[in-house]
């Protein structure tokens, strides 16, 4: 990385030092016009698909490149920059990485290694009001991101994570779910369809139904949960993955005109959670047509009945194509160790991966766990082929899971050289959630005598009467295909032979997840092949 590093630094300064002088009499003469400019362009700033963040110096675009303030970056990813005249100093340090970078007028220093300067950048950096702006294909060359791609007027920006870095997250609400699910039928369930379903029943909820939804989907701060939603719409929206795809959609249905939304709730559904509102009769086809459209055709006449009188909806729709592919030639018939002890036959896929980034091997005492990417894309910003952050994750296990398991099976996964051999299978199950979510300590939004739905309708008091996920999951050879829909039903009342191998040939466990953002989008277990 330090050659990377140095590289991309031998271009800079040269460019910097001989337009300093100039670029700081023009800013002087230009500065009202460039910030107005910058202003004008208004251009958000995405870091790791989360958050749009915000900068005091805004961003500017010219000539179709988006430049960022070097110190508010710098800050943004954790380095610290400095000035000891007549050097400015940044101090890099990720991980297992550091460095001093030191930038005179004359000369440039790496670690008080001397850099040659005369190198030539694609844009060059600029000085604005006295400050340093650098190009967003800056960051790329500095090796801080591993994806970065120009939307109109939003950057959205991928930070990579050194090979020791780890980031901890609580899957909490992800486990108890996993964990109350059949330890004898096969099952899949989409944790993140659940949670937005449930987050958006908390939004219409008052008093304890609203804590008790909270605190079982491990939601500390709704308001926050909210914006972070609407923020991920948007990036899935201008996603520009072409071999995969992660879609969600949420509604409301309402049955009779008795039933009535409040108007602060429906625009928080229709503005945060891009949410359909819409009036339906006795016949559930205008919804299943809508759960169709939002599936791909693959979840269809799901509602057989019309027993509510307001329905939440969500669907969750994932399509990926392996990054590598399984050959449809090495695919061949064998035993897999069923849960209740007796033997079945499944058709195995084979491959040997080889020590390569996009693929992931960790192992513990009675634990082994492989990681498999999705696709990649070609990013016009640089130029190059770019991974996705999707993948999946097969795990065998001895034992329970926990939170401290899964950060370290995300986190911990090594390059290997190993044969994996996985069944081909396919899931379709449909899951009531009450005794599931009960157990995770929510009660009162059941009972209708203790129900509190203020926030959402008017009139009568309300209460849930079921929750109810729909989903499916089909891995074979290409890929994997995903979708889940989840139901919140309201009434009104009161080269050398591979060391290792990993073969999937008794129960496992499977996650679908987002490794930028932590989310797993679908999750379960294969007990038993027939």
């Amino acid at each position: 990385m330090k050659k990377v590093i140095k590289k991309v630094i031998k271009k800079v300064i040269k460019k910097v030092m001989e337009k300093k002088l100039l670029a700081v009499l023009l800013s002087v003469i230009f500065c009202v016009p460039i910030l107005a400019f910058a202003s004008e362009n208004n251009i958000k700033v995405y870091f790791n698909s989360l958050k749009a963040t915000e900068f005091e110096n805004a961003p500017y675009k010219k000539d179709g490149v988006i430049y960022l303030p070097l110190r508010e970056l710098c800050d943004k990813v954790e380095y610290k920059i400095t000035y000891s005249y007549p050097y400015s100093c940044v101090e890099v340090e990720k991980g297992y990485f550091n460095a001093l970078l030191k930038i005179s007028t004359t000369d440039c220093y790496f670690d008080n290694e001397f850099i040659d300067m005369d190198f030539n950048l694609k844009h060059y950096p600029e000085i604005v009001n006295d400050r340093m702006y650098v190009p967003s294909d800056f960051l790329v060359n500095m090796g801080l991101t591993t994806n970065i791609f120009d939307k109109g007027n939003g950057l959205f920006i991928n930070q990579s994570i050194q090979e020791n870095e780890e980031i901890n997250l609580n899957y909490d609400f992800e486990l108890n779910i996993l964990n109350n699910l059949s330890k004898e039928e096969n099952s899949v369930i989409s944790p993140d369809s659940l949670k937005t379903a449930l987050a958006m029943t908390a939004n219409g909820a008052e008093g304890e139904t609203r804590n008790q939804i909270l605190k079982a989907l491990e939601i500390d701060n709704l308001e926050a949960y909210n914006s972070k939603q609407k923020e991920k719409a948007l990036l899935r929206s201008q996603s520009p993955f072409t071999s995969v795809s992660y879609k969600m959609a949420n509604s409301i249905w309402i049955k009779g005109s008795n039933n009535i939304l409040k108007d602060d709730y429906k625009e928080l559904i229709k503005d945060t959670y891009g949410g359909l509102i819409s009036a339906v009769g006795q016949s559930p086809d205008k919804i299943n047509n809508w759960l169709e459209e939002n599936t791909g055709g693959r979840l269809d006449n799901v509602i057989n009945n019309m027993d509510f009188d307001v329905l939440l909806l969500n669907t969750a729709d994932f399509m990926g194509s392996w990054k590598y592919s399984f050959d449809e030639r090495s695919t061949e018939s064998g035993i897999f160790n069923n849960a209740d002890g007796s033997i079945g036959t499944a058709d195995y896929m084979s491959r040997r991966f080889y020590e390569r980034e996009d693929f992931k091997y960790y192992e513990e005492d009675g634990i082994k766990a492989v990681t498999l990417k999705y696709g990649s894309y070609m990013n016009m910003e640089i130029k190059k082929e770019e991974g996705t952050p999707y993948e999946m994750v097969f795990v065998l296990s001895d034992k329970e899971l926990n939170n401290d398991i899964l950060n370290r099976i995300f986190n911990r996964g090594e390059d290997a050289d190993i044969v994996v051999k996985l069944p081909k299978f396919y899931i379709e199950n449909e899951i009531e959630a009450v005794q599931m979510l009960k157990n995770m300590g929510v009660e009162d939004m059941f009972n209708p005598k203790k129900a509190d739905f203020s926030c959402m309708l008017e009139n009568q008091p309300y209460y849930v009467g079921n929750v109810i996920q729909n989903a499916l999951i089909g891995v074979d050879e290409k890929g994997t295909v995903a979708s889940a829909s989840s139901e919140i039903l309201l009434y009104a009342g009161g080269g050398e032979a591979p060391q290792l191998e990993f073969v999937a040939d008794r129960p496992f466990y499977y996650f679908i997840r987002n490794s930028e953002t932590g989310d797993i989008l679908f999750e379960g277990m294969v007990n038993t092949v027939r």
